[in-house]
């Protein structure tokens, strides 16, 4: 219950499903699809990179991903959400470049589908979900504590509320 997504689901009348498997997510065609078989979404959010098992994949996926949901929803509001940081990007030079090549890699797939008009694809940058303090957020240095979800469902509040237009 203390996952962003169900914080979230208290903050706003409105049901949320995670279709996050414990890190078995990683934007596969077939989830796609079955995504795209929901009758009327308000809000489809993408946040499975942390699960991606290459930059790569993540190149591959997330425009594919995309594609699939805007057959059947062309106007329903995605939002794209790069992932948090990693306290062991802070000795590990490796890991850095790689969350940040994943991040702009999703950052360039919503700006290309922004310059091809689909103005309903947004970003949202993950390192500034959690504050200055992100490593007092996680349980091991990965996975959000619950402070680290409550502050992540309080930073996607007003971006959420602006894509649903309340």
């Amino acid at each position: 219950g203390m996952a962003y997504p169900n914080v979230l689901s208290r903050m706003f009348p409105l049901e949320f499903v995670s279709f996050g498997f414990s890190g078995n997510a990683q934007g596969e065609p077939e989830m796609a699809r079955l995504i795209a078989g929901v009758d009327d979404p308000a809000l489809l959010v993408l946040d499975y990179e942390g699960n991606t098992p290459s930059t790569e994949r993540l190149a591959v996926t997330l425009p594919g991903f995309i594609a699939i949901v805007r057959e059947r929803h062309p106007e329903v509001p995605i939002l794209v959400i790069s992932q948090i940081p990693l306290a062991r990007e802070s000795y590990d030079g490796d890991m850095l470049r790689r969350r940040l090549e994943r991040k702009r890699i999703q950052l360039a797939t919503v700006e290309r589908l922004w310059a091809a008009g689909d103005s309903n694809v947004h970003f949202c940058d993950g390192e500034t979900l959690l504050g200055d303090d992100w490593h007092e957020c996680t349980t091991d240095g990965i996975h959000p504590s619950d402070l680290g979800y409550y502050r992540i469902a309080h930073a996607l509040r007003p971006i959420i509320a602006g894509l649903l237009r309340w």
